[in-house]
């Protein structure tokens, strides 16, 4: 058991495993469909509904989690989707975050089986990570 879920009420842990299950259904269904992943979003709202966002071209100075900085009191869960290449391998990562405080970044390898562009997602892994959004000193200058 890793130490988030140790000091993270029940309903913040199936919340965030149900982001995570989420965000990385849609990386497999964009990355068959497409052959490639620009990013993705993935949010949960004020009643724990969630909501994908449509993958749309982001401004060279725009990011997701920028976004997400201008609204935060409109989500009480994010996960920003993307892809990267790393030693060779192709790399689904997600940045989960939830405002309880939890924050995780997971990896995944990905590669294309078959002839019609399915794609297999590998082992996923996952680290606590830095709160990007929901971090204090950024809700302070909102």
């Amino acid at each position: 058991m890793t130490k988030w879920r140790e000091t993270t009420p029940e309903s913040v842990q199936r919340e965030v495993d149900s982001l995570v299950r989420v965000a990385l259904g849609v990386a497999q269904q964009r990355l068959s469909t497409n052959g490639s992943l620009q990013h993705g979003l993935v949010t949960s709202d004020l009643d724990g509904n969630l909501e994908v966002e449509r993958e749309e071209p982001l401004a060279p100075s725009e990011s997701l989690t920028g976004r997400l900085h201008r609204t935060p009191e409109q989500f009480r869960a994010a996960a920003v989707i993307s892809t990267q290449r790393d030693s060779g391998a192709e790399l689904v990562t997600i940045h989960v975050e939830h405002c309880e405080g939890v924050a995780l970044e997971l990896t995944a390898r990905w590669e294309v089986v078959g002839l019609n562009g399915e794609v297999a997602m590998g082992r996923v892994s996952s680290t606590e990570a830095e709160l990007q959004v929901w971090a204090a000193d950024l809700l302070k200058a909102v």
